[in-house]
């Protein structure tokens, strides 16, 4: 007769391997132990690390995120022209632009914008539910409409 340590770790791997597949592969020893527990199966973490190892076990998780060198010649982006280096010593004299996407109601709606670096100030915005030139240039257009007012209006 087999002794009580070996008949609970013959059945903790069996329920291990059941669990593990029904959950596609994609559990690791965190969840695995977890789901042991919920079941009524005292297994700590640790234990059912030790147990995935030995019965060579182990989650598919997605594909590690690996940066390219140099993304500039593969897609039709313009070289930074900034260089990181965002330090200003007056108004209008460097701009930043992104354009970013928010879920609203049912569908995508896209958000331009154009920052000046100095004072740190949204100076142009607009939305469309789609992201095309035309949306980069009615934000470049909000922009320099609202600076040509403040550089008209202010004091020389």
């Amino acid at each position: 007769m087999p002794a009580p340590r070996t008949v609970r770790k013959i059945r903790t791997i069996e329920k291990t391997r059941e669990t593990f597949a029904g959950f596609k592969g994609h559990y690791g020893a965190p969840r695995i132990a977890c789901e042991l527990r919920e079941f009524g199966e005292l297994c700590s973490l640790n234990y059912a690390s030790k147990l995935m190892y030995k019965e060579h076990i182990k989650a598919r998780n997605g594909k590690d995120f690996r940066y390219s060198q140099s993304v500039e010649g593969s897609i039709n982006v313009s070289a930074s022209l900034l260089k990181r280096c965002f330090g200003v010593d007056r108004s209008n004299c460097r701009w930043t632009s992104d354009i970013t996407y928010i879920w609203v109601l049912e569908w995508w709606l896209y958000l331009a914008v154009v920052m000046d670096l100095y004072s740190r100030r949204i100076v142009g915005w607009a939305f469309d539910s789609q992201m095309t030139d035309e949306l980069t240039r009615r934000t470049l257009e909000m922009a320099l409409e609202l600076r040509q007012k403040n550089w008209i209006n202010s004091p020389l």
